[in-house]
Order: structure tokens, then sequence, then C-alpha cells
């Protein structure tokens, strides 16, 4: 089973949140995909970025969670992302880039767990299908088969969706 650890990010409020938020997709999203880990595919590394538009777009509807985004790490054995986080490697890369970014490490939140999507659920890998190259949209419907099966197509996460022969 594929384990997520997700870090809540907050920025230190003395650096302008475009600064932190620029710098953050490069060169420190950079920096953490040279990683050997993340080179080798056994970690994957995204981000969420809050978007301050849309945040001033809900208008106060909805609770708005006090962060600058997440980083998303998953891997198949969650000893792999930690053993990467002490490695000498992400110490002398990625910390020391993160005190250049205005990271607020003592803020920092985590969440670890699997990502489960109901069985017979509509989910964005079942509208592959309806975005490939000839893709007919004849599987959008619910479905428990993976997309993977039905188009030819992997939608690992962290990897943008791939023709695989079958």
């Amino acid at each position: 089973m594929t384990v997520k650890l997700i870090a809540f990010i907050r920025h230190k409020h003395t650096i302008a949140f475009g600064h932190f938020d620029r710098h953050w997709v490069d060169p420190h999203g950079r920096l953490v995909q040279q990683l050997t880990p993340v080179k080798e595919g056994r970690v994957t590394y995204t981000q969420f970025h809050i978007d301050p538009t849309l945040v001033r777009a809900l208008g106060g509807a909805l609770p708005v969670a006090d962060v600058a985004g997440l980083a998303i790490f998953t891997a198949e054995r969650l000893e792999t992302i930690l053993e990467m986080f002490a490695s000498k490697e992400y110490q002398e890369k990625v910390a020391v880039d993160e005190e250049r970014l205005g990271f607020d490490r003592a803020s920092v939140q985590i969440m670890v767990g699997y990502d489960h999507v109901p069985a017979g659920s509509v989910t964005g890998e079942v509208l592959l299908d309806a975005l490939v190259p000839g893709g007919t949209g004849q599987n959008l419907k619910q479905t428990d088969q993976p997309a993977a099966e039905r188009t030819g197509y992997s939608s690992r996460p962290g990897s943008p969706a791939v023709p695989r022969r079958l």
C-alpha cells in the first residue's frame, strides 16, 4: 500500500508570501526533485500551493487553513520518506534552503496515511479516458476497474499520465 506524508507548510511572516511561494516552486522544489530517492522514483514529491485570489473568492463562506500550502511525499514505505529526511543529502541541500525560503519549521504539522477512493466512485482517473488522444469518453461512468487497465495509460501520483503497454 502506498503511504502518503503531507506536511502543512507555513512561511515566516517576515517574508512576503509572494517571495516565499516563488522560492518554494523554484529553486526549492527543484532541490527536492534532485534528491536520490526522488530521482530513483522511490519517493514522489508534489506541492499544493494556496492561491490568495481563490481564497478571497470564497468570501469567508468556508474556513480556510492558515497554511501556505502542502508538501506531499508518497512512497511504498513510510521508512523510505523518513530515511530521506534524515539523510545527509537532504540536510545539506533541502534543510539549508528551508531557512532561505522562510519556511517556518516549528509550525509544521504532519498527516500520514493513505488515499482511499470508495468503490464505484467517479474519479479523475476515470475521466482520463476522455482526455487521452483517441479517448472516447465511453468510460465516464462509475467503475471499479482501474483507469490504467481500461485506457492503457498510467496516472501514478507525482507523474504525468503516460502511455503504458498492456
